[in-house]
């Protein structure tokens, strides 16, 4: 379903026995350079977050979590977040 949704190439990342999420995070660091990666998707549990905040620290870039909406903008991306926890 991701392909219906702009997505051109999925890639998902198995394998390892025990969980280290500093070890995930430059596999899945390494995996987006290598496929030119527009994007980083994961989970909003609490590990996907821990996960994304490593990864965008391996890529120096930006991390938006609870979002509600991703969408392409030009060459970009929009999201939307809720403000204060999704209490307005």
């Amino acid at each position: 379903s991701l392909g219906r949704h702009g997505a051109h190439k999925v890639v998902v990342l198995t394998g390892r026995e025990r969980y280290s999420a500093d070890a995930q995070a430059a596999d899945v660091a390494a995996l987006a350079k290598e496929h030119g990666a527009k994007a980083v998707l994961a989970a909003a549990t609490a590990d996907g977050k821990d996960l994304v905040a490593r990864v965008g620290a391996h890529l120096d870039s930006e991390v938006f979590t609870d979002c509600t909406a991703f969408e392409r903008a030009g060459e970009g991306f929009r999201v939307v977040r809720p403000l204060l926890a999704g209490k307005l």
